[in-house]
């Protein structure tokens, strides 16, 4: 299969009562990664940030936008799309590589994305 169009950065989870919306004003987020990304940006180039509001607090992914054109044109496209296009586009590929047998269960193998503005 072809490389991800947006590699992962990092991951990151945060346990808190009052989840935060503006995620990225933290310096902290991937242990300073995010940051140091950012500030190595140049071009066409880019971090797409995805912050999920959970009841316990706020799950974080951050992916790199690389500067092939064929993804470049996917991410402008996904940019100046609408909310529901955006919706129906965004989709998640989740595996739980080491986990108890029933979040392992409920995630499933990974092999087929889960459209998020359906599934959330």
């Amino acid at each position: 299969s072809l490389p991800p169009a947006f590699p992962c950065l990092g991951v990151d989870v945060w346990l808190t009562d009052e989840p935060q919306r503006k995620i990225a004003r933290y310096d902290c987020i991937i242990g300073g990664l995010l940051k140091k990304t950012i500030k190595q940006q140049t071009g066409r180039s880019g971090v797409l940030i995805i912050n999920f509001l959970l009841p316990f607090g706020n799950l974080v992914t951050c992916h790199k936008i690389s500067e092939d054109e064929a993804n470049w044109a996917l991410w402008q496209t996904f940019l100046h799309a609408t909310d529901e296009e955006r919706n129906e586009r965004l989709k998640m590929l989740s595996l739980v590589v080491e986990g108890p047998w029933m979040v392992r269960k409920v995630v499933g193998p990974g092999y087929a994305p889960a459209v998020l503005g359906r599934v959330m």
